[in-house]
């Protein structure tokens, strides 16, 4: 597998997600509030290797897989290492371009209920935000939906795509992977 081929396919989808839900976003006026950083610090938020490629590939070339590599092995954290925290609810993404698609997809999207209705998935902070977010009207919104989304990703690779970590490990898996092709590839 070419990593680098494989990379800027999965951020050409990253691109034509991002662009699908700003969409929904503008069509609904939901959005994240400036400098939100609450999912970023929720341990729970995973992630595949697949997903993470993009970033490793980036951070091998701004010479830090290395460093960042190490800092998870050694400070272990449960939230995104990428996260720059500033106080509060408040930071930022360092590595915003390369995030991985549940990063895209999440504050405002559609997914589908076990009765096949649709439904707005939205985070306790827009909730908050938004009080009156009941209101919109879902069908006439259109939302883009996780589900088809999730299945364009899964066609590009789909054994990379099965098994969902946390998402420093995640990266940590996809460094790991960067950093043996480069090595591999500048000794050939």
């Amino acid at each position: 597998m070419n990593l680098r081929s494989f990379s800027q396919d999965l951020m050409a989808l990253y691109q034509e997600m991002g662009e699908e839900f700003a969409n929904t976003q503008k069509r609904s006026g939901l959005a994240c509030p400036t400098g939100c950083g609450y999912c970023c610090k929720t341990p729970t938020v995973e992630a595949t290797v697949m997903e993470m490629i993009p970033m490793a590939l980036a951070l091998l070339e701004q010479d830090m897989a290395e460093e960042i590599y190490e800092r998870i092995q050694r400070e272990k954290p449960e939230t995104c290492i990428m996260y720059q925290d500033h106080g509060g609810k408040l930071g930022q993404c360092t590595q915003y371009a390369t995030r991985p698609s549940l990063c895209r997809l999440f504050g405002v999207a559609g997914y589908y209920t076990k009765t096949h209705t649709k439904e707005l998935s939205i985070c306790k902070e827009l909730k908050a935000h938004y009080p009156d977010f009941q209101s919109i009207d879902i069908n006439a919104l259109n939302p883009a939906m996780m589900s088809d989304w999730s299945t364009r990703l899964i066609s590009i690779h789909p054994e990379m795509l099965q098994e969902r970590l946390p998402i420093s490990l995640a990266l940590s898996n996809a460094l790991e992977k960067v950093m043996l092709y480069s090595r591999l590839d500048a000794s050939n």
